[in-house]
């Protein structure tokens, strides 16, 4: 169970469920959340390196997109999934030619985020192991 507990917690989380608590608390895991262009890409550029990122296509102040783009060039080694409620098929190709790994429409299945997100996390694991 706990390679699938990111998904679990992001469906909970996305339906306004309680988050499940699992164990004594023992192991770590990291969830970083932004809604700023600038913030994300601190983020993703500093030392620690996320297995994966989530990105909506429509964000607060500029396009998901974009930061799409800017992700993918400063760790082209991370796999970026887009997830959207409003996106269009244009979206989809721009997203997947701008290097996404995958698109999620909203509501996402709960089987489909597993997949995905397992997925793509394993990805990124495979392109590191390869960059060494």
């Amino acid at each position: 169970f706990p390679e699938k507990l990111i998904p679990v917690i992001l469906i909970a989380a996305s339906e306004g469920k309680p988050l499940p608590v699992y164990g004594k608390g023992e192991n770590v895991r990291d969830w970083l959340h932004v809604e700023d262009h600038a913030r994300a890409l601190r983020l993703v550029q500093g030392s620690d390196q996320p297995a994966l990122v989530l990105l909506d296509i429509m964000m607060p102040h500029e396009s998901g997109l974009d930061l799409l783009q800017s992700v993918r060039e400063s760790r082209p080694h991370l796999s970026v999934v887009m997830v959207t409620a409003s996106g269009s098929v244009m979206d989809a190709v721009v997203a997947m030619k701008r290097g996404a790994v995958d698109y999620l429409q909203k509501p996402v299945r709960r089987a489909e985020l597993l997949e995905v997100v397992a997925r793509a996390a394993e990805l990124t694991s495979l392109w590191r192991l390869v960059a060494k």
